[in-house]
């Protein structure tokens, strides 16, 4: 059995490291392959019910010969076992499996909702938050979609970033990931009452249009000194996101206090895919966020929520000027950040080639990611939202 299964993994380009561990240790049942496993996971991780018959006879199908129960059981301990970046040499099709490859790869998130429940346990935090980051699983299934003609399933490339759950301080709170960070290279953030102006940090490298990026790419390196007296530096426009021409200096003789800089503890947070993110739902996860952090990380004074994405580019606020993202925008002040030319391509598209003339639109979101693309280019931008 053990060359059939060699045979198998060469053939699908698979590693096939551990492969006699697999052999020794793949039980007679695996438990994310079981009927009442399955059904009872399926709507806690926010799949739809009208799949889950056609998963169960793929489950019971891949249960019922040895070799793709080692096929499965192999791709779960090099996945869910392993270092997190094993998956990524996962191939989108498996040849044996076809297109219901996106379901062993769903099965295999499955697979870590107990994890997730552990970690809650061990780690003594509330445990709706373990089936939260269950729930991210569903949000998932639209790439597969996108890629192979609506079809359901799970992309390889999709499943790596819920080992974070597992093995990161990160949490689904409401709609977004949050975790805690020590970042420094985060904007110097100072306030006088309801003003704010945020500073480009020391270590960024600026490019002509004043967005962050790498050295070689570089026009000049932003200036910031502070001492008891006053702050100089390049100041950052919070409405594009891009780092001033001329310096400015603050005094704190004026009212000016600063409110967050490097050194500091922030939140950092991530935004899945989903949709639904009208205001009301933006404001119920931070406010979550910021009581849940108080609350498990009390020794830690945090400063800021913030996060940066694609999601974040300002021309959303013409192109899409009624949208969720805009009003998301608008509530938030923005910052540089390293970008390139094809910020979220993949998100709304499934797909991030440069051939743009095969692209087809069949949203708002995506005709206006075409025309900005066209006619501005795509980018990336950070937003914070200060107060905690």
């Amino acid at each position: 059995m053990i060359d059939e299964l060699r045979k198998l993994l060469a053939k699908s380009n698979i590693s096939d490291r551990g492969i006699e561990e697999t052999l020794n240790a793949c039980p007679a049942e695996i438990y994310f392959l079981d009927k009442k496993f399955i059904s009872e996971n399926f709507p806690v991780a926010g799949l739809p019910e009208s799949e889950l018959k056609n998963t169960l006879a793929f489950a019971e199908k891949m249960q019922s010969s040895r070799l793709t129960r080692l096929l499965a059981w192999h791709l779960y301990r090099n996945f869910a076992l392993t270092p997190m970046n094993e998956v990524e040499n996962y191939p989108e099709i498996i040849p044996v499996l076809g297109y219901d490859t996106g379901l062993l790869y769903m099965l295999l998130l499955l697979a870590l909702i107990p994890l997730f429940h552990s970690r809650a346990e061990r780690e003594n935090f509330p445990e709706k938050y373990a089936c939260a980051a269950a729930s991210r699983i569903g949000t998932l299934t639209i790439f597969f979609a996108q890629k192979h003609d609506g079809k359901f399933g799970i992309r390889a490339r999709s499943m790596r970033f819920m080992l974070h759950y597992i093995n990161s301080a990160i949490f689904r709170i409401g709609r977004f990931d949050f975790m805690p960070v020590l970042d420094n290279n985060l904007p110097e953030i100072y306030g006088r009452g309801k003003e704010i102006i945020t500073f480009c940090n020391r270590n960024w490298f600026l490019d002509a249009d004043g967005c962050q990026c790498d050295e070689t790419a570089a026009c000049r390196k932003a200036e910031f000194t502070a001492d008891e007296i006053q702050v100089s530096g390049i100041p950052v426009n919070m409405e594009t996101g891009l780092a001033e021409k001329n310096p400015v200096t603050i005094k704190f003789a004026d009212g000016w206090q600063k409110i967050s800089g490097s050194g500091d503890w922030t939140v950092y947070f991530h935004i899945p895919g989903g949709g639904k993110m009208t205001p009301e739902v933006c404001e119920s996860s931070f406010r979550e966020a910021r009581e849940f952090f108080k609350s498990y990380y009390a020794d830690r004074k945090f400063t800021l929520i913030w996060s940066n994405s694609w999601i974040f580019n300002p021309a959303w606020c013409d192109y899409l000027p009624d949208s969720n993202l805009t009003k998301l925008i608008k509530t938030g002040k923005l910052f540089p950040v390293r970008t390139t030319d094809k910020e979220g391509l993949y998100f709304v598209f499934g797909r991030d080639d440069d051939d743009f003339d095969s692209y087809t639109a069949t949203n708002s979101m995506q005709r206006a990611m075409l025309k900005c693309h066209a006619e501005r280019g795509l980018r990336r931008a950070g937003c914070f939202f200060p107060g905690f």
